[in-house]
């Protein structure tokens, strides 16, 4: 997460923030940064008097986002919830997923809190960083698959001035990536679906179709 004079940006893992938190560090002053382990930190923990200020953060199409998720953390091998949860072989994807989703977690609230709202590692992971459901935070979020035209409409929004350099910036390759295959390739009717039904409000809300990606624009709520 980062915090600058006007606005911060809140860390949702794999959905790009890696790659726009270099571009807004080479435009904006950095007032408070988060960083490596606490870079995903929620948005109650920014310094008081930027507390209540505009907050932006980036989604992906949920089947996507599985699939970077679960070659980024089998790749990096520190993730422990990860670790508890692998299985490997031919299917492992979907064992693996299936397991995480249940939910199985070694953190009792996580797990409680997934089942109470029937949601997926994705979706908790935008309530933890946004700390949706307390309605005092002004949060627009961007798709990752719009990722320039999503972030310089907020900077435009509110009234953020927007160079043109950060512009160039924000069309250049993306960091922090792994290689995998395409991730339809990764499913089956039945993970498909479970997935649809753990990531609902987040596909409803952006618009995400399975091999596609968004018909619907940025999203502006209380968070």
């Amino acid at each position: 997460m980062l915090v600058t004079e006007h606005f911060t940006f809140a860390h949702i893992p794999k959905a790009g923030g890696e790659f726009l938190q270099d571009v807004i560090r080479a435009h904006f002053p950095i007032v408070q940064a988060f960083e490596g382990n606490t870079s995903h930190t929620p948005v109650d923990e920014v310094l008081e008097e930027k507390r209540f200020q505009p907050v932006f953060a980036l989604v992906r199409n949920p089947w996507s986002w599985y699939v970077s998720w679960y070659t980024f953390c089998k790749t990096l091998g520190n993730n422990q919830q990860f670790n508890d949860n692998y299985q490997p072989g031919p299917d492992s994807f979907k064992r693996t997923i299936s397991n995480l989703l249940r939910p199985n977690h070694s953190n009792p609230d996580v797990n409680a809190f997934m089942r109470e709202r029937n949601i997926g590692l994705l979706a908790m992971h935008c309530f933890h960083v946004l700390c949706m459901g307390v309605n005092i935070y002004d949060t627009s979020c961007g798709r990752m698959e719009h990722l320039a035209e999503d972030f310089a409409g907020f900077l435009d929004a509110r009234e953020i001035a927007c160079p043109d350099a950060l512009l160039a910036d924000l069309k250049g390759p993306a960091t922090n990536t792994t290689e995998h295959q395409h991730y339809t390739s990764y499913y089956d009717d039945e993970l498909h679906t479970l997935v649809a039904d753990k990531e609902r409000h987040i596909i409803e809300a952006f618009g995400y179709r399975f091999g596609e990606g968004s018909n619907k624009g940025p999203k502006y709520f209380r968070s």
